[in-house]
């Protein structure tokens, strides 16, 4: 310490002449570090991309090929337009994208779904392992003070989100709008003519994944070990998907249980978001035939499930999910850590 005085006292203090950093510029140096270090974080996440990408191509491939014959069978027997099936087609595969099972809604004029819809058992636990470090090997690894001797703790916090959102919608949105201009090529259809669509499916993905990034992001600040974070998101995901997927198949007249499964719940808000006017619900978990049933759902009727208990229920999620997480990081204090 006396160095420090006797250099202090020979030099005197000096103005710091180098470049201050931006808030913009420190959010983006978190945010490019983020993302290296969650691509090295777990092998595992390798794995199952590496899967995903696999069975995505896989899946765009076989669209292209047998998409023609599908209209011709499924489009053609619904009396739709090529049109109207590719515009459903879109939102079918949108909607049931993060589906961990089998949802029991479906959109009204669904005609199934195709291409990379319905993978959500392996892309969830990605968001789970891409997400799952952010916070939790921070506070394993007392760095927490590190981060906020530099940044804003508002900056530290965007920062973190910021690297879960965009790897969430890279493994979401891209595939589903790359997946749906693919629909419209292969018929050779006009791009123009479904820039509402698209813009209505691309908000609603910008919606679902930032309620799926803010619950592993969450997920990770309430724990200091990372495998317990992911573990933890993925089976409250596959758990309360399950249980709300059999509550609701044996009491499809309240209406409210649809919301319990994430599942269905992901449809739900789909459909509303994309202008519908309602879904149908399947009576049992069985693919469609002989003893099963379709029962609607109507957002506007005035009666159960509302467009608005849909919507509030969604910033509800949000909200609390949000408490949660800004609560955990104004906690890491040094005492804490």
């Amino acid at each position: 310490m006396s160095n420090t005085g006797d250099f202090v006292q020979k030099f005197g203090y000096r103005t710091f002449k180098g470049e201050f950093q931006g808030r913009l510029s420190r959010i983006f140096s978190l945010f490019i570090f983020e993302v290296k270090e969650a691509w090295n974080r777990s092998t595992i996440g390798k794995v199952i991309l590496i899967i995903v990408l696999v069975l995505q191509f896989m899946s765009i491939a076989l669209t292209a090929l047998f998409i023609g014959a599908i209209f011709n069978i499924v489009g053609e027997l619904n009396g739709m337009t090529k049109k109207e099936f590719v515009v459903e087609s879109i939102y079918s595969t949108a909607s049931s994208y993060l589906s961990v099972g089998v949802a029991t809604v479906v959109g009204r004029a669904s005609v199934g779904t195709f291409g990379v819809s319905g993978i959500g058992i392996l892309i969830i636990p990605l968001i789970g392992i891409y997400g799952s470090g952010l916070i939790a090997d921070d506070r394993q690894g007392k760095a927490v003070e590190l981060y906020l001797s530099k940044l804003r703790r508002e900056e530290y916090i965007v920062g973190k989100f910021l690297t879960i959102y965009v790897l969430t919608n890279a493994l979401v949105t891209l595939p589903i709008l790359f997946t749906s201009i693919l629909y419209i090529q292969a018929f050779s259809l006009s791009l123009i003519e479904f820039i509402i669509p698209l813009g209505k499916v691309l908000l609603y993905c910008l919606t679902i994944t930032f309620i799926y990034a803010l619950g592993s992001i969450t997920a990770s600040s309430l724990v200091e070990k990372r495998a317990y974070a992911s573990l933890a998101f993925f089976f409250f995901i596959l758990i309360s998907s399950i249980f709300g997927l059999l509550t609701f198949s044996q009491s499809t007249n309240n209406e409210f249980l649809v919301l319990l499964s994430p599942s269905n719940f992901n449809v739900v808000l789909a459909y509303l978001m994309f202008g519908e006017s309602g879904i149908r619900t399947i009576s049992s978990l069985g693919a469609a035939g002989p003893g099963v049933s379709f029962n609607a759902i109507e957002f506007y009727d005035g009666k159960g499930l509302e467009w608005f208990h849909i919507y509030g229920f969604t910033i509800l999620i949000i909200l609390v999910l949000g408490v949660i997480f800004i609560y955990r990081i104004q906690k890491m204090t040094g005492e804490e850590l």
